[in-house]
């Protein structure tokens, strides 16, 4: 943004100095031109990196989500193994116990999940609270 009224103030400054009594010489004009489109090219640069994902945070942040597609499989199929089992049928306790460790898994992955945005809040904050408007 500075750069952007850099450039700006640059341009003014140069259309001020041009009605001026005795105008600055072409060189001048040139190098104040070079000088502001060389301001507008850094701010152009500065802003294409905004909300650009740095590779190797990517790659962390998704082998996270592999380990917790993993732990996830392997919680259902726990439940679905309970939830199934007819010989011979699972106690009222042990229907008990195993609803507690999906409650503390179930925790562990909202956890997670709070974790996985977080990450990509640090990439582009703005995407994220947009994308958390959108899903109200």
């Amino acid at each position: 943004m500075a750069l952007t009224l850099l450039a700006v103030a640059i341009i003014l400054l140069l259309a001020f100095l041009s009605g001026a009594d005795k105008p600055p010489s072409r060189s001048t004009n040139l190098l104040i031109s070079v000088v502001a489109v060389g301001c507008q090219f850094a701010a152009a640069w500065l802003f294409s990196a905004v909300g650009r994902a740095d590779p190797t945070h990517v790659q962390a942040s998704a082998r996270r989500m592999i380990a917790f597609g993993r732990q996830v499989a392997v919680t259902k199929r726990a439940a679905e193994e309970m939830f199934e089992k007819e010989n011979p049928r699972p106690s009222v306790m042990q229907f008990k116990t195993q609803m507690g460790i999906l409650s503390a898994e179930l925790s562990k992955y909202e956890d997670d999940a709070v974790g996985f945005i977080d990450d990509w809040r640090l990439v582009n904050e703005k995407a994220v609270e947009r994308a958390g408007r959108a899903g109200r």
